[in-house]
């Protein structure tokens, strides 16, 4: 007793900690991910935006911003069910994880809604991403019988460089959402590209 006693109770000591810290890990991560796609949620997405927003005003780093919006979304909720929805959901966020660099931010606002951060990034670049992905989304698409082959979904995205002439991250947000309303106007399924006054191209 002497000598198991105590041991006993520091395994079930060190076995409570051992539950406790990744039940602690599992509430951080949470906490950090949207449960439906597993990107980050928008409240640690925003967060994320303001620690790239503050490095690039204090180095004058590049850094680009991508707001993202599927088109045709309603459709797949319409015809099939939200099921189906959430599934295209699920294989888009895939998609956008497999397609970005490790050091990109990808995360859900809401809805069809997503935005990546991209460090490191001219606008010029993060349009090149953007090419990339609408072929990969229209490829995951292009194979397979069915009707829900019928209903494709494309990407009308908004790109905006990081300007010194933001005066916050509210202001770099609003760049990348007026560029989105000008793509979505245009016909969806395109990107613009804008500068702090708007939209160059």
């Amino acid at each position: 007793m002497i000598v198991g006693y105590p041991w006993a109770l520091g395994w079930v000591s060190y076995r409570l900690a051992q539950e406790l810290s990744r039940r602690k890990q599992e509430l951080e991560l949470l906490n950090k991910q949207d449960g439906m796609t597993g990107l980050h949620n928008r409240t640690h997405w925003d967060l994320l935006l303001q620690r790239e927003f503050a490095r690039c005003k204090r180095s004058g780093a590049a850094a680009s911003l991508v707001m993202i919006d599927l088109d045709n979304f309603k459709a797949i909720n319409d015809r099939f069910g939200h099921q189906a929805g959430d599934e295209m959901l699920r294989q888009f966020s895939g998609l956008l994880a497999r397609t970005i660099r490790t050091s990109d931010l990808a995360g859900r606002f809401g809805g069809d809604e997503f935005g990546i951060l991209l460090p490191d990034t001219s606008p010029e670049q993060a349009l090149e991403l953007v090419r990339r992905l609408q072929e990969r989304l229209h490829d995951m698409q292009a194979g397979g019988p069915g009707e829900r082959q019928k209903v494709r979904v494309g990407l009308s995205c908004g790109i905006a460089g990081f300007e010194r002439v933001y005066d916050d991250v509210a202001h770099w947000l609003q760049a990348a959402d007026f560029a989105l309303y000008r793509a979505k106007a245009q016909g969806r399924g395109r990107a613009e590209v804008a500068d702090s006054q708007g939209v160059l191209a």
